[in-house]
């Protein structure tokens, strides 16, 4: 199916279990026997998630930084989904890329809901986790199931070994070839002073070092509180495998891997 418009993802897995793919270092506790079952579930891939497992359905960012990686060494069943900035020299339809900037809010929880019009609200600007969730319910699940949405440790997944110097070699790489996009290439920058190597780019953003989310905790908490309940009312069930996880402590049922 071709996906031209936010309408088009609607229903599209209709009373399916949805497994999201965050980027939190939790991800890597997951069983070699779990990864190779998502191979045959419907999933949403997230921001840098490819380098965990290199193909899902679908895939949501809202960085160029996230984005272009993901068509270097990513790939999807079905789609891309981008909320970040539109540019008018990239082909979003021949790298099969659903642009739903015009669509991308702050997490207003009145706009959680599903579309009747193709101008209407996707939540989450400021956390991935929220954006995903939005599609998954959009998409029709029944059960969302969250993996590496930890959300409390200070590293994510791509800190570790072999997952940190492969991410290390896609970014120089994919940022090499957009060094002429003034725009593109401060956005890696900035990802790489912020997640990478701490202040090691003059002249990128350099906040304290630990993630964003854990500023903002509290906020983030209540954001899926809200929405966990949100859907819980629709019949809509939300899933960790993780009990010290922001997404436990705001109402999601904990599950084993062997469940």
């Amino acid at each position: 199916m071709k996906y031209n418009s936010y309408l088009d993802l609607k229903d599209v897995y209709e009373g399916s279990t949805v497994y999201l793919l965050g980027n939190g270092a939790d991800i890597l506790d997951l069983p070699p026997s779990f990864r190779e079952k998502l191979e045959n579930e419907v999933t949403i891939g997230t921001n840098a998630s490819h380098i965990f497992l290199q193909e899902t359905n679908f895939y949501i960012a809202g960085h160029w930084c996230h984005l272009l990686p993901h068509l270097y060494s990513g790939s999807v069943k079905d789609c891309r989904i981008f909320q970040g900035p539109h540019k008018s020299f990239f082909g979003y339809e021949e790298n099969n890329v659903l642009d739903l900037e015009s669509n991308n809010v702050k997490t207003c929880l009145g706009d959680f809901r599903r579309p009747e019009e193709d101008a209407d609200p996707l939540i989450g600007a400021e956390q991935i986790g929220l954006s995903s969730t939005h599609i998954a319910w959009v998409l029709g699940a029944k059960k969302i199931i969250y993996l590496g949405f930890d959300c409390k440790s200070l590293s994510h997944f791509y800190s570790r070994g072999y997952y940190n110097s492969k991410i290390k070699d896609e970014y120089v790489r994919v940022r090499n070839f957009y060094i002429d996009e003034p725009d593109i290439k401060s956005d890696f920058d900035d990802f790489w002073n912020i997640n990478i190597e701490p202040n090691s780019i003059p002249g990128a953003y350099s906040p304290d070092q630990g993630t964003f989310y854990l500023k903002n905790y509290d906020m983030l908490l209540g954001s899926y509180s809200e929405v966990f309940k949100k859907l819980n009312s629709e019949g809509v069930e939300t899933v960790t495998y993780n009990e010290n996880s922001i997404l436990f402590e705001a109402g999601a049922a904990l599950e084993s891997f062997d469940e």
